[in-house]
Order: C-alpha cells, then sequence, then structure tokens
C-alpha cells in the first residue's frame, strides 16, 4: 500500500508541474533543436545524440498517458544508446523518460547513456521509467532533479558524482537491479525516499559527510535487509542520523541491518626489508574496520602466483626466519570483513 500511494503522490506532483499540458504528436524528424543551443539527432540505427551548448529544454511527463512531449518520442522504443555530447551543460527535465519501456505491457528495454564531463544539472524525471541499463553521473554534476532516475529498474550499477551535495527526492526510488550503493564524500543530505523500494540491495556505503538523511529514503517494502551497511562516520554521529523520523517505519534497510561494517581500510601499509640470512624479520599492517583477519602472502621472483603463508598468516604482522632462498621475495596481506576485502600494497624482502 505504501508503494502504491507513494507513485500516485509522485503522478499527481509530476500533473502539477505539467499543469494543463495536452501531449501534442511529435513529428517523424530525425533531427531538431532542444535548448537554444542544442540540437539532437536520431541516426536511425539505435543512437540519439546531444549536441552543442548550454542548456536542454525541459519536457512535460503526462503520467496518465505515460507520454512526454519531446521529439524523438515516435522512436523512443527503438533507442539503444543515448550520447550527450561535451558542451551540453543540463539534462531537460523528463528528456529521456519512458525511453526503452512499453507502456502496454510494462516491458523494459535496455540502453545506454553516456553523459559528458562539464554537464553541470539533471533535471527532474530525466531518465524516470525507462530501460538505461547503467547510470555513472560525471563528478561535474552538481544537481539533480527530484525522481530524475525514478523507477529505473535494468540499471545494475550507479555511481553518484562526486559534485554532489544533496541526493533529492525519489532520486533513486525503486531501482530495484541495484546490489551495491556507494554515496560519495561531499553528500551532506539525502532526501525523502531517494532511495526507497531499492529492494535488492545488499551493501550500502554512506560517508561522515552526510549530516541528514530524510523520512522513508532507504525504505523497503519487501521486508530486504542489506548484508552490511557502511558509515564512514562516528557511532554516535550514526545513532544520530537515524534517530529521526526515518526511523518510524519498521522497513526502513539502514535501522534493520544490525552492525555497521565497512570494507577495510589500510591506515599503513607493508614496507621492503633487507636483512641477512638467519635473521628474524617482521612485516605488518594496519588497518581500520570492523571483524578484521588477515591473510599474508608471498609471491617469489619472476612468478605470478601468490601463494598463502603457512604459520602465523593470521595476524596483522608476519615474522620469519630469512633464508637466502628468500632474496627477491615479495609480500603483501589481504585483510577482510563482511565488507569485503582490501589487498595491501606490496613489499619486497631483499637478502643479504
Amino acid at each position: 500500500m505504501m508503494k502504491v500511494k507513494r507513485f500516485f503522490a509522485m503522478f499527481l506532483a509530476l500533473l502539477m508541474f505539467a499543469g494543463l499540458f495536452t501531449p501534442v504528436r511529435a513529428q517523424a524528424a530525425t533531427s531538431g533543436k532542444c535548448g537554444k543551443n542544442v540540437k539532437w539527432s536520431w541516426d536511425g540505427k539505435g543512437t540519439l545524440t546531444i549536441s552543442g551548448t548550454g542548456a536542454m529544454k525541459n519536457y512535460l511527463m503526462d503520467p496518465e498517458a505515460q507520454t512526454v512531449n519531446y521529439p524523438w518520442w515516435d522512436f523512443h522504443n527503438e533507442i539503444k544508446k543515448v550520447v550527450v555530447k561535451e558542451g551540453v551543460t543540463t539534462i531537460g527535465a523528463n528528456a529521456f523518460a519512458y525511453i526503452g519501456y512499453e507502456k502496454n505491457t510494462g516491458k523494459l528495454t535496455p540502453w545506454a547513456l553516456t553523459l559528458p564531463d562539464g554537464l553541470k544539472k539533471i533535471g527532474l524525471g530525466a531518465c524516470s521509467f525507462s530501460g538505461v541499463d547503467k547510470i555513472v553521473i560525471p563528478d561535474s554534476v552538481t544537481e539533480i532533479g527530484n525522481q530524475s532516475f525514478l523507477a529505473c529498474q535494468l540499471a545494475k550499477s550507479v555511481k553518484i558524482s562526486k559534485g554532489l551535495t544533496e541526493i533529492p527526492e525519489g532520486a533513486f526510488e525503486s531501482c530495484i537491479g541495484l546490489k551495491t550503493l556507494v554515496i560519495p564524500k561531499g553528500v551532506e543530505i539525502i532526501e525523502v525516499f531517494a532511495f526507497s523500494f531499492c529492494d535488492s540491495l545488499e551493501s550500502i556505503t554512506i560517508p561522515a559527510s552526510v549530516k541528514e538523511i530524510g523520512k522513508w529514503a532507504f525504505l523497503s517494502d519487501q521486508g530486504n535487509r542489506p548484508q552490511w551497511v557502511c558509515f564512514k562516520g562516528t557511532q554516535a554521529a550514526w545513532s544520530k542520523l537515524i534517530d529521526n523520523d526515518s526511523n518510524d517505519y519498521e522497513d526502513n534497510m539502514l535501522t534493520s541491518a544490525g552492525k555497521l561494517y565497512c570494507k577495510p581500510g589500510i591506515s599503513k601499509q607493508p614496507v621492503k626489508k633487507t636483512v641477512k640470512a638467519g635473521k628474524k624479520v617482521t612485516f605488518t599492517v594496519q588497518a581500520e574496520g570492523t571483524g578484521l583477519s588477515y591473510q599474508w602472502q608471498y609471491r617469489k621472483p619472476g612468478t605470478s602466483e601468490w601463494v598463502n603463508v603457512v604459520k602465523n598468516g593470521k595476524s596483522a604482522s608476519y615474522s620469519l626466519t630469512v633464508k637466502a632462498r628468500h632474496n627477491g621475495y615479495i609480500y603483501r596481506c589481504k585483510v577482510s570483513n563482511k565488507a569485503g576485502t582490501t589487498i595491501t600494497k606490496t613489499a619486497k624482502l631483499t637478502v643479504q
């Protein structure tokens, strides 16, 4: 019921945005203007190209008819690739909504989106209800609109711009294909419903820069529980973050995930050693994280195979008595926990 009400409310919002909009059937053109200094072209083979300088136009969605008044509507289900060229600074509202969506069946067909460095803004609903299969937002982007990637169900991954300070309402709502989510450092606010109903999420990483998480930002009505959640800040900061309205619904993915686990971070790498044969040598690593385990490995000179050490290989340090045959050996450590594994840099052993 929550999801039904949510989508109904979203449709009403888009209708308000559209006002008294009456869809106008696009002409069967294959090119034209889509902004003051921006143009579009269709090659008839699956690629829609947006080029020029500045901002694209905003387009209007009719949620009831499931149509958009952009000029490429006549072949929106034939598009396999959208390429936005460098120079374009803003993706218009609803510009790529419903691409790959068959309204009679609800079937989605995947298509690829390429966005340029230098892009500044992605408008409201820009790719909503579409078959975009991978979301990569350039770091130059400093603003994305509400519901910009709403219900992009075929997207298996998302790379969020490091230029964002806020992830707006419903930005990635119902992206059910996402399994791993890493929110970049610099984001301060995650708005209401931003990642709600992303029911396949297995891991969520949240930076210490986040100061506010909106109500139901990580809501799930499927009883989804990520395997782990990593918050890069302090436990006190985390407690403050989730001790708000986002915790008033029992299926919040963050508050029900249990312990916080972060993939190990390496604060001090092992260093190369030069010792005489017969002497003892020790390699050490300093790592940050929860529930850490260690596996030291070596590689012989001229080989590519890493071999687990047999003795004393499960701690943050590894010691051995050096023999002449150890000259040129390379050592490293794999540090692991429930969130994943981090491999240290290598350290060479030189025997005098």
